[in-house]
């Protein structure tokens, strides 16, 4: 059984209709419902026992005029009809229990409100009640908050004590497959293709550890990304072949490409710089992308003790791929000596646009970010940082640093200038925790994500409509 306490009429759509049992109309009073689904499985019609509600089809209910429609998220993330399954589980899984939503997890949009203490989602185990208050028949919508597939929203884990929960990337909800979000933030655990010190297998555990500082609305821009996309943590890419480094490209390659299939932006926490080479093979394998890279190295080396893939290569590799456009590629905050200027020639003689440290230092970060922005253009772009393109001041936890580098509040500039562009996806890479025992570079890998994060969104949502 289920309860309208609003205004309006409500009407049956789809092949649901109103039967006898309750009257179909609230006109401010409210009414029982009944609704039998002949051909769709379910019943409303039968009063008693109703162990939970879940969406099919693309139909709804909605009061006269169009207000107040109603649409319940499965975890599949079907919109459609209410049907209510007599046993308590998602009628396509025929296993899967629907989650209660607690109070205040289901927002209003447009008008409509969800009010008074006994109002929302009750799916306990013996009755299941459905209440829904429309405010004096103003017209709006009421969902799940599609950006939080699981239930929820994200006031609701933002207020929650820091130290509690599992962590997750931006204590965003954790998410089985990459359809149900627009970004798909992943953690690549792989540190395989260093040539010095590895320590950045440990990144994503520590970022997501020390996401749990960052709250929902950037103070710069005011950007929420909640409120622009669905985000959430796809956890970490499996690799079978750990000891394998060609094998462990191809699944990364395959983990992503099926993300970009999807049609999810992924925001991904490394891992050794080697990983956005197999990143770019998945989601730039229709066109190339360009691409804004941080670091204090070029990492467009050829070869490294006989191998060609280390994290002094990705962007080489992607070049002769194919899936990077060196034409529209800059590389900021380039330092420190090497053994011979290859990693250097490569790409001033591709058609990439490096910037050194030292022209860093001198024109500043504003004409950093006009020369960037030129540079990219409107096509599609990436952004990968580097922690060691800062200062090891700032982030001492990386494999290979070097000093006279960035600053972080630099580093916060230069990502929020690039407001606007048409993000593709991003990355933070080469975190290594264990050489640094405060945390702090985790920290800082957190941040820049986030900050990353904010202008993602606003992309993927432009993209999106």
């Amino acid at each position: 059984t289920g309860i309208l306490q609003g205004t309006g009429t409500v009407t049956a759509l789809g092949a649901n209709a109103n039967t006898s049992g309750g009257s179909a109309g609230g006109g401010g009073g409210g009414g029982r419902i009944a609704v039998y689904a002949d051909e769709l499985g379910g019943a409303f019609a039968r009063p008693g026992i109703v162990d939970a509600i879940t969406a099919r089809g693309g139909s709804g209910w909605s009061t006269e005029g169009g207000a107040g429609t109603i649409y319940v998220r499965t975890p599949e993330q079907a919109y459609g009809d209410l049907i209510i399954d007599n046993e308590g589980y998602i009628p396509e899984t025929g296993s899967t229990p629907l989650r209660a939503f607690p109070r205040g997890s289901i927002e209003a949009l447009g008008d409509t409100t969800l009010t008074d203490a006994t109002q929302g989602f009750s799916l306990d185990e013996d009755y299941g009640d459905f209440y829904l208050y429309v405010a004096q028949g103003s017209p709006g919508t009421l969902t799940d908050d599609p950006r939080f597939p699981s239930g929820g929203t994200a006031t609701d884990v933002m207020v929650k004590p820091r130290y509690t929960g599992v962590p997750t990337f931006m204590r965003a909800p954790m998410v089985d497959s990459p359809a149900d979000v627009d970004i798909a933030m992943i953690g690549v655990p792989y540190d395989g293709a260093v040539t010095n010190r590895p320590g950045a297998r440990h990144g994503p555990r520590e970022i997501r550890n020390m996401s749990s500082f960052m709250r929902t609305t950037h103070h710069v821009t005011r950007i929420n990304p909640y409120e622009l996309c669905r985000i959430g943590d796809l956890g970490d890419v499996d690799l079978p072949n750990l000891f394998d480094l060609y094998g462990t490209v191809d699944d990364i390659t395959a983990h992503y490409a099926a993300v970009h299939a999807a049609g999810a932006a992924p925001l991904t926490a490394g891992g050794d710089h080697m990983i956005t080479y197999p990143i770019f093979r998945a989601i730039a394998a229709e066109r190339p992308v360009g691409m804004i890279h941080i670091d204090a190295h070029t990492d467009t080396g050829d070869e490294f003790l006989g191998q060609k893939i280390g994290h002094g290569t990705p962007f080489r590799r992607a070049v002769e791929d194919g899936v990077l456009d060196a034409k529209r590629t800059v590389q900021i905050g380039i330092r420190g000596p090497q053994n011979n200027g290859m990693s250097w020639d490569f790409p001033l003689e591709s058609g990439m646009r490096v910037i050194f440290m030292e022209e860093f230092a001198e024109i500043g970060v504003d004409a950093v970010i006009a020369e960037a922005r030129r540079v990219v253009g409107d096509g599609p772009t990436y952004i990968s940082f580097d922690v060691d393109g800062l200062d090891p001041v700032y982030a001492p936890g990386t494999g290979t640093p070097e000093v006279g580098g960035i600053t972080t509040l630099e580093a916060q500039k230069l990502l929020r200038g690039l407001r606007g562009l048409d993000l593709v996806g991003g990355d933070v890479v080469e975190v290594a925790p264990p050489f640094d025992p405060s945390g702090n570079t985790a920290l800082v890998g957190a941040t820049l994500m986030y900050e990353i994060l904010c202008i993602l969104a606003e992309s993927v949502a432009k993209r999106k409509g």
